[in-house]
């Protein structure tokens, strides 16, 4: 226990965490309707091209419930370590600061995806979880992991089944999350 609070408090995804389950738990926002979630800051193509563009961001931390809230966190959760000690060995700077780098970056990148080719109205991290992914899928490859890059894939093929498989899910902002985290992450190591 004293492990995960270390990790909750010290690290850039543990951040992500806690700021993700507060920000459900307000309960102004925690359990909201659509209104309430398109009036605090949901994913909203016609909206962004006004100029709200802050909604990139924004919706990245609003959950539909708390399953959808869950499984975003421990996905962060369980690939945190593995991205923030291949990020400290293959890009410079700090790892932490990358890891939130490439995590808001994916976010956004699976926010236009969702807001201008899909969906009027979306929330979640997935977008950005999915961009974790994709630089996983490029330390994989960078490093030559075969066992890393089984994992990836064996991800997105149950991700991509269970996506087409439940209504609702946003493939467009997981496919822009993904590949916005493949390229921040990939231009990262060539610095």
């Amino acid at each position: 226990m004293a492990d995960f609070f270390r990790i909750l408090f010290t690290t850039s995804y543990g951040l992500i965490i806690l700021v993700n389950v507060v920000i459900y738990f307000i309960p102004e926002f925690g359990l909201a309707n659509r209104n309430t979630l398109e009036a605090i800051g949901a994913n909203n193509g016609v909206l962004i091209r006004s100029g709200e563009y802050w909604r990139l961001i924004s919706s990245q931390f609003l959950h539909a419930n708390l399953l959808h809230l869950f499984f975003n966190m421990y996905f962060i959760y369980s690939i945190g370590d593995v991205l923030v000690e291949y990020f400290d060995r293959l890009i410079p700077g700090n790892p932490n600061v990358n890891f939130l780098l490439i995590y808001i970056f994916a976010g956004v990148c699976g926010g236009l995806a969702s807001g201008f080719l899909g969906q009027s109205f979306s929330i979640g991290a997935s977008g950005a979880v999915f961009g974790l992914l994709g630089a996983l899928l490029i330390v994989a490859f960078k490093t030559q992991n075969s066992e890393l890059q089984s994992m990836v894939f064996g991800n997105l093929v149950i991700n991509f089944i269970f996506g087409l498989s439940v209504p609702r899910i946003d493939m467009l902002a997981h496919g822009g999350g993904f590949v916005g985290g493949m390229l921040i992450t990939y231009l990262f190591m060539l610095i």
